[in-house]
Parts: C-alpha cells; structure tokens; sequence
C-alpha cells in the first residue's frame, strides 16, 4: 500500500469515525427526549383521561416511570463515561499502549449503557401501556352517564338525582260559605 491509498484509508476511517460518534449522539438525544416526552405524557394521561377517579394498577405507572427516569439518568452516566474513554483512549494512544481496547473499562461502560437505555426506555413503554389499557377498558366498560361528565370521557355511573319537590304554592282554599 503506498502513502496516498493509506492516507485514503485513514481518511475513510476517521469519517466512519465520525458518523459513529454522530449517530451516537442522535440515539442518546432521542431517547432523553423520548423518555422526557413519555414521563410528561403518562401525566396527561392521569389528568386527562382518570381524573378524579381511582387508577387501577398504579403499580405499572411507578415502573414506566421507574424503567423512564432511569433510561434518562443512565443515558446521562453513558455520556459522562463516554468523555472519560475518550480522554483514557487519548492518553493509551499517547503513550504508544495499542493493545487492549482504546478507552478501556470506560468504552466498555458506554457499551453496556447504551444497550440498557434501550431496554430501559422500552420496559417504560411497555409497562405504560399495558397499565393505559387496563384503565381505559375499565372506564370503557362502565355505562354512560347523561351527566356533565359524560362529554370529558368520564363514563363512571352517577346517582340518580333525589326527586325534586314541588315549589309551587298551594291552591287559595276557596271562600268560606255564609250560610244566613
């Protein structure tokens, strides 16, 4: 191989290098904004579809938010261990240690990380579905109300009103008779 084709092929590599690192950063960027936005909808869910009434398996709620609040703290640890392999693999290459792998304990970190934050990210998803459905089948099932609720999805059943009194005043008694 002469210089030009091995300066070609470092070229060539330091642009796969460089499009890894991009798309790295893409995954982490979409999953924290993914988790965030799944944190923020499962609220809204509560707000605006259980309202005041009672959850059914809150358990599924705390895990999605468990499994969510982790996949975003752990994408944070990947991006801090991240930078400390770059610095170690910059020091490795430095002082002429090529065995081994470039960054050490640190890339292997980031490795492991970004597969968790993957099953993380989907255990929230899956235990917020399953915990939606299960309370949206349960509010389904219920019969519908004429009330004001009826029209924001709420399909609980509601008493039947008391009968109402009558407000209207008595008939004038009629004229006592006279009889002379």
């Amino acid at each position: 191989m002469c210089d030009s084709e091995r300066q070609e092929y470092y070229e060539y590599l330091n642009r796969l290098q460089d499009v890894e690192s991009k798309q790295y950063g893409f995954y982490d960027k979409a999953l924290l904004t993914l988790s965030a936005g799944a944190l923020v909808l499962s609220t809204s869910f509560i707000d605006n579809v259980i309202g005041d009434k009672q959850i059914l398996h809150v358990g599924l709620l705390k895990w999605s938010w468990y499994s969510w609040t982790s996949c975003i703290l752990s994408i944070l640890l990947s991006s801090v261990f991240s930078i400390l392999g770059v610095r170690r693999a910059r020091k490795q290459y430095l002082y002429g240690q090529r065995d081994g792998v470039f960054g050490g304990i640190w890339d292997k970190l980031v490795a492991v990380f970004n597969s968790l934050n993957m099953i993380l990210f989907f255990a929230g998803v899956l235990f917020m579905t399953i915990f939606a459905s299960q309370n949206l089948e349960e509010r389904l099932a219920m019969p519908r109300t004429n009330g004001d609720n009826a029209t924001k999805g709420d399909r609980t059943p509601q008493p039947n009103p008391p009968p109402q009194k009558d407000t209207t005043p008595p008939p004038n008694p009629p004229p006592p008779k006279n009889d002379s």
